[in-house]
């Protein structure tokens, strides 16, 4: 019996061919270079994995996903909602984080999954480790400390010596000037009242 080909046939063929290729065939990686390998494991990671309250972060995953938005969460709670995912590399697409600024010392779960997804679907899972931030020292500017001056005591004087009145000092007291001259003048007194007797007489 012989079995007419027929165009109707032979697109069958290929249909069903297809399909059975497209099953048994593992899912590719996308990838925007032919010569980048990626592999066919299913990986994600955070960049940096610690760091303190405020880092920026980058959460990525290398696999395909449904929608282009992603819902974050921090410890079970809601960090970004309804955001784009990006394009990380030639096999890694991912999201961009900020850690809360309050977030408490230690490690933390973040898990980015499909925002809008009729079948919950998880894209990554990590965790990031909050580090205390390092607090300054602070600056301790040394202080010259002051020389003390001795003080200077003034020197008395030296004292005088006493006047003898012998003239040996070159000075005389007033006393003794006074004295001197008390005694030149009964002198002189005495002289004018000898010579005025002699005056007396001789007349």
């Amino acid at each position: 019996m012989r079995i007419r080909t027929t165009p109707l046939l032979l697109l069958g063929a290929a249909l069903a061919s297809g399909v059975f290729l497209a099953i048994a065939s593992p899912p590719a990686v996308a990838s925007a270079s032919d010569d980048v390998v990626c592999t066919q494991q299913i990986d994600n990671k955070i960049d940096p994995a610690s760091g303190p309250a405020g880092t920026a972060a980058v959460v990525s995953w290398n696999f395909g996903s449904p929608g282009p938005l992603v819902v974050v969460t921090w410890d079970d709670g809601v960090l970004l909602n309804g955001v784009e995912q990006r394009k990380v590399d030639d096999c890694y697409q991912g999201v961009d984080i900020v850690v809360p600024a309050d977030a408490a010392a230690g490690a933390h779960e973040i898990v980015v999954s499909c925002a809008y997804c009729l079948v919950p679907a998880e894209y990554a899972r990590v965790t990031f480790t909050v580090v205390p931030e390092a607090t300054p020292s602070p600056t301790v500017t040394a202080t010259a400390t002051p020389t003390p001056t001795a003080a200077v005591t003034p020197t008395p004087p030296a004292p005088r010596p006493p006047n003898t009145g012998n003239g040996s000092s070159g000075e005389e007291t007033l006393p003794g000037i006074a004295i001197l001259g008390l005694a030149m003048l009964f002198a002189a007194g005495v002289v004018a009242g000898i010579r005025q007797i002699g005056e007396v007489d001789a007349g």
